[in-house]
């Protein structure tokens, strides 16, 4: 329910609430599943404001829940050409990989 809340308040662009409802959700669940959602929405909040290199370690950090997540990986790719055209990867960041695969959590 929280994260659908904080779904409508990134919406509205009202980020700092948005990331409130986010950090409620990973304080309240050990769920894998929702842990990945919820740091894929702090990754988008990020993104939003132009946090670039935040958003691609938190998408990043998504993985580690949900490893084949679709979701990620393509913000991934977005994020990691967007930061190679403003000269801002650092050489440790590796591109996403691009094989498509099946996730274990479901949308």
């Amino acid at each position: 329910m929280r994260l659908e809340f904080a779904h409508v308040l990134s919406q509205l662009r009202r980020f700092d609430e948005t990331l409130d409802q986010v950090d409620a959700v990973l304080r309240l669940t050990e769920d894998p599943c929702v842990i990945a959602r919820a740091l894929r929405k702090r990754g988008y909040v990020q993104f939003e404001r132009g946090e670039l290199r935040e958003a691609f370690k938190t998408f990043r950090k998504s993985q580690t829940y949900e490893p084949k997540s679709p979701v990620a990986r393509n913000e991934l790719q977005l994020l990691f050409g967007m930061m190679q055209d403003a000269g801002l990867p650092p050489a440790d960041f590796t591109p996403p990989p691009t094989t498509q695969s099946a996730h274990a959590c479901s949308l």
